[in-house]
């Protein structure tokens, strides 16, 4: 029973280990900063390109929301594609985020 809990748990770590994580990034563009969440696929090894998926949240939203709304890390690591939520740029009047 011990050995079985065992081969179980080193199961578990070994998927978590294989995962890759969600990362928050930044560029500069035009004088701008620019904010986005990263996933890249498990299983990524940087030798070939992948596509690039990016998921685009409404007016008011951000990259975090609309990750809650359209999480596609499993078809990411399924079909290896890069994965982007990026956060609008806020309005210099409302201060609120509008589109990208």
């Amino acid at each position: 029973m011990k050995g079985f809990l065992l081969l179980i748990l080193m199961l578990c770590s070994m998927k978590a280990a294989d995962c890759q994580e969600l990362t928050s990034e930044e560029l500069e563009y035009e004088g701008l900063t620019r904010t986005y969440l990263k996933y890249i696929p498990a299983g990524f090894d940087g030798n070939n390109s992948l596509p690039l998926v990016m998921s685009f949240h409404g007016g008011t939203g951000n990259g975090n929301e609309q990750l809650a709304i359209a999480d596609m890390r499993d078809l990411a690591d399924q079909d290896q594609f890069i994965l982007v939520y990026p956060d609008a740029y806020p309005e210099p009047l409302e201060g609120e985020t509008n589109w990208q």
